[in-house]
């Protein structure tokens, strides 16, 4: 499978259904959703407010925060204040992803000036867009069972080209089934014109999962 067809244009499909595992019972990380007797665990990265954690809410998605990553104090304390999260890091450059607990859902926005169109369009040579292959490190390390990145849709242009190829081949690398979608906020009734590439997966391993952007 191509990672750079749009989800509208191809199912996403694992190699086969996960191999039982009898010793981990029914909380097993490759179980469907549907089947599992516990919350589903969440890690994010470049964290913000939390939005990641209020969507689960919102979607009445039983879960739990296990970590979050976020150097803003303001956007710490939001955090602290309206979700319990077992533990708070600050910067996502000074954490030892191997130390990191293990989760179902990773999900993170890096930071985009680096490749907005109304920044300076260093890429990754700015240091805030070199974090962007941080998401892939810890997919590699911490392989959760599936993740959401979001980025500004500038990256898929020309100018950025490498880059977008890039990640897509480190995600493919570190053992994920994935595909992207372009979309805009103000398309699903908020009041703001803000064009996205949101990039969405499954670890190989795990049961298959089909048009999740439908």
């Amino acid at each position: 499978m191509e990672l750079s067809l749009e989800w509208d244009d191809v199912e996403i499909q694992s190699t086969g259904p996960a191999a039982p595992t009898p010793a981990l019972g029914n909380d097993a990380p490759g179980l469907p959703i549907s089947t599992r007797k516990r919350p589903l665990t969440v890690g994010t990265h470049f964290s913000g407010w939390e939005s990641k954690g209020q969507s689960l809410a919102s979607t009445g998605i039983e879960h739990r925060i296990k970590w979050t990553a976020e150097t803003n104090s303001h956007c710490k304390s939001i955090i602290s204040q309206n979700f319990i999260v077992d533990r708070m890091y600050g910067d996502v450059g000074s954490i030892n992803f191997e130390s990191l607990e293990p989760v179902d859902l990773f999900a993170a926005g890096s930071p985009c000036p680096s490749y907005s169109t109304a920044g300076k369009k260093q890429g990754s040579a700015d240091p805030r867009g070199a974090l962007l292959f941080k998401t892939t490190e810890f997919l590699r390390v911490g392989q959760p069972t599936c993740f959401l990145f979001e980025q500004v849709s500038n990256i898929r242009s020309k100018k950025f080209g490498a880059v977008w190829k890039q990640w897509l081949s480190e995600i493919k690398d570190a053992g994920h089934i994935a595909a992207w979608k372009g979309m805009n906020s103000h398309e699903h009734g908020v009041p703001q014109n803000r064009p996205r590439v949101y990039i969405c997966g499954i670890r190989k391993d795990c049961h298959s999962v089909a048009r999740p952007f439908r």
